[in-house]
């Protein structure tokens, strides 16, 4: 947590007037999601982008995991995606790419100028980062993408105006958007900052490095961030009337524009905004608070409900100031919709410090189901306590982590069944194990299709069991090839056959 809280100190000590924009920032590397940086030209955006995304290193290689592009009307899918692998095309004629080399094979992205890209590449854009995963074919390519900054120097407002179908679906999957105005609250913050960064012996750069490791433990904190159904309400009420509010002010006025679309999805991923907003205020604020969503937290969603990056509070003046009329326009957009959130959080009927009832799950009666599935011949009835399993591991209870213990025990009863099986010289040993083999793919899969965060743990069921049978085979009586045909028989997935026929 230090070095998350050192690493935005620092940068908001270089950036002057941007707390708002590194804070969504910071959401945004929490909650794995992206956002879209927007502002006239000269006025440091790409700038933040790449000294926030270029120094978080992976602890292994020293280096970002950053894959960074300026968008053009030349720039195309392949651009992103990767290149063609020539080969494969030449031998089967099918089309594949080498996606390790394109977007989704980083953890991190930066896409300068998102806009001058043609609606094709934003859409196929959108896919990827929206997916994390590419189609070819047969074959899905995961990606490791967590995170992309995007920049544009067009107002959103002239955007959504100007090309409002094509890119509204755009706008509805980026969880935070950000202005940042051409001028200062105040003109002697410009003196400020140039005697900062061009006075003495020259520029002052940040130095503070973040790792991916850093950030993988705080986002497992935010994953485990309870909120209670009241608060789900009290989010979707107040989604549903900031929505009205906004209709309601450009039919008043014409030249109001909203800059942000409101859907069912928005909803949901105002809970998971809410989660990453409880563990930045743990890191920087409140570190003995639990992880537990409170209602005095909802306010934090103007971060995501609203085009930030100007505090309501100086706006006005701000706006006294400018001359430009394209900026003044977005300025008094932006003042609207912070008054409308306002009007909007005043309402939600909650008070401050309201105790949110906490859920429990019924444990022993889960570890009764699961050791009775553990006991059974019924392949299919662990499957099924997987499955329970996981449904309470994602509850938000405040004992779901003992689901998450007795996850990891139950694999275990089925490594150790395993080689059981493969050291007891009995006829059906080799039977036995593929029935084995089957019920580890079962479990494995039913983990992968739970959740893209159980991707390491399906993996890893896979591989240990693909192990214990290994060794079970090696050390049995009655390891023969066919024990290994027995082995795959009934086996539907792929990484397992190839495992097993190289036993």
């Amino acid at each position: 947590m230090g070095r998350f809280r050192d690493f935005f100190n620092e940068l908001k000590s270089v950036f002057i007037e941007r707390d708002e924009v590194l804070t969504q920032s910071a959401l945004a590397l929490l909650a794995r999601e992206h956002q879209l940086i927007t502002g006239p030209p000269g006025t440091a955006k790409s700038q933040l982008a790449a000294l926030v995304l270029g120094r978080i290193v992976d602890e292994q290689t020293g280096k970002p995991s950053l894959f960074s592009r300026q968008f053009t009307e030349s720039t195309v899918q392949t651009d992103l995606i990767g290149a063609i692998d020539f080969k494969t095309l030449m031998e089967t004629g099918r089309t594949e790419h080498f996606t390790d080399e394109g977007l989704l094979g980083s953890v991190h992205a930066f896409l300068d100028e998102v806009f001058d890209g043609r609606d094709m590449l934003l859409r196929s854009t959108l896919n990827l980062l929206n997916e994390r995963e590419f189609k070819q074919g047969s074959i899905t390519a995961k990606g490791k993408i967590e995170c992309a900054f995007m920049t544009s120097n067009r107002y959103i407002s002239e955007i959504l105006e100007t090309s409002r179908q094509s890119l509204l679906a755009f706008v509805d999957r980026l969880n935070f958007i950000s202005f940042v105005p051409r001028n200062f609250s105040d003109p002697s913050i410009l003196k400020d900052m140039v005697r900062r960064h061009g006075g003495g012996f020259g520029i002052h750069r940040p130095n503070a490095v973040l790792s991916i490791q850093d950030l993988d433990a705080l986002q497992a904190a935010v994953d485990l961030t309870y909120v209670s159904e009241d608060l789900c309400d009290a989010v979707a009420d107040l989604i549903t009337d900031i929505d009205r509010e906004m209709l309601e002010a450009r039919r008043h006025d014409p030249k109001f524009q909203p800059t942000r679309f409101f859907s069912a999805r928005t909803a949901v991923q105002a809970t998971g905004v809410l989660r990453a907003a409880v563990v930045y205020d743990k890191i920087f604020h409140n570190p003995k608070r639990a992880l537990q969503v409170e209602f005095s937290d909802l306010k934090q969603l103007r971060y995501h409900l609203l085009l930030s990056g100007v505090p309501l509070e100086n706006i006005g003046t701000r706006i006294e100031r400018e001359q430009d009329p394209r900026e003044r326009r977005q300025l008094n957009i932006i003042r609207t919709e912070a008054e409308i959130f306002e009007r909007c959080i005043a309402k939600v009927p909650v008070q401050e410090g309201r105790p949110v009832q906490q859920k429990t799950l019924a444990f022993d009666s889960l570890r009764t189901m699961v050791q009775s599935a553990r006991a059974s011949s019924d392949p299919q009835a662990l499957v099924n306590a997987v499955r329970k399993l996981v449904s309470a591991m994602e509850s938000g209870a405040s004992n779901a982590d003992k689901a998450a213990d007795l996850l990891f025990e139950t694999v275990g009863a089925m490594s150790e069944r395993a080689l059981r099986v493969g050291l007891v010289p009995t006829f059906g040993m080799q039977t036995k194990l593929a029935e084995l083999a089957t019920e580890a793919n079962d479990v494995a899969r039913e983990l992968e299709n739970a959740s893209a965060s159980y991707r390491p743990m399906s993996n890893w069921v896979r591989g240990r069991l693909l192990q214990v049978i290994d060794d079970s085979l090696r050390l049995g009586s009655v390891a023969s090839a066919e024990s290994i045909e027995l082995l795959v028989t009934d086996s539907s997935d792929s990484d397992l056959i190839s495992v097993s026929r190289h036993v």
